[in-house]
């Protein structure tokens, strides 16, 4: 099978549980949008942007996602529309 790349061709380290995921976070209680841009830096995340305040989107590798609900609400982005 071959691997998922994320926007701007970057692939994911091989291994189970690496596929690129769409997600937004929320930092928890005491943790700042600037802790949560460097936590999804420092896991390789690409596209990473504070929407606004409170809420940083990113295309993130599925296996980083334990570590970051850690500092912030993990939300998957929807995929596709509903009709």
């Amino acid at each position: 099978m071959a691997k998922k790349k994320a926007p701007g061709g970057a692939t994911p380290p091989a291994g189970k549980g690496n596929d690129w995921v769409a997600v937004t976070l929320e930092p928890r209680p005491g943790r700042t949008d600037a802790h949560v841009v460097g936590m999804l830096n420092k896991a390789g995340a690409k596209e990473v942007e504070v929407l606004a305040p409170g809420f940083v989107s990113a295309q993130a590798v599925s296996s980083s996602l334990d570590d970051l609900r850690e500092v912030a609400e993990v939300h998957l982005k929807a995929r596709k529309q509903m009709h």
